[in-house]
């Protein structure tokens, strides 16, 4: 019955056994997974659809803000009011940066992506 192990070869010393396709899995796996993460795009579903839910959140304190507050069209809205009705600021999943604007105005990302309306 032939050996399903193939030697190992270290510094041209057999230092274990492994299994027959083990080289060439390890191969494909150095390979194949780097081109894969060439490949991808830079801003996930996920980031992007984490990201408008944070951006909603954000315009939804900012009309809390200009009914309760009896703000108009154009009040600049601070992140400690924000926060104040969040409870924390928002993290973009990509590291991008929040700008809450003026009332009337959307929030923004700094990742170009990432966009509310």
């Amino acid at each position: 019955m032939p050996s399903v192990y193939a030697p190992v070869r270290s510094d041209k010393l057999i230092c274990e056994r492994l299994p027959i396709g083990y080289t060439a899995m390890r191969r494909l796996i150095y390979c194949l997974l780097p081109a894969g993460m060439l490949v991808m795009p830079s801003c996930s579903k996920e980031s992007k659809s984490s990201c408008y839910a944070n951006l909603k959140a954000i315009e939804g304190a900012k009309a809390t803000l200009e009914v309760e507050g009896h703000r108009t069209k154009g009040s600049i809205v601070t992140s400690n009011e924000v926060m104040q009705l969040l409870h924390m600021w928002p993290q973009c999943p990509s590291g991008g940066m929040y700008t809450i604007n003026p009332i009337g105005t959307p929030p923004t990302c700094s990742v170009p992506e990432h966009k509310l309306h």
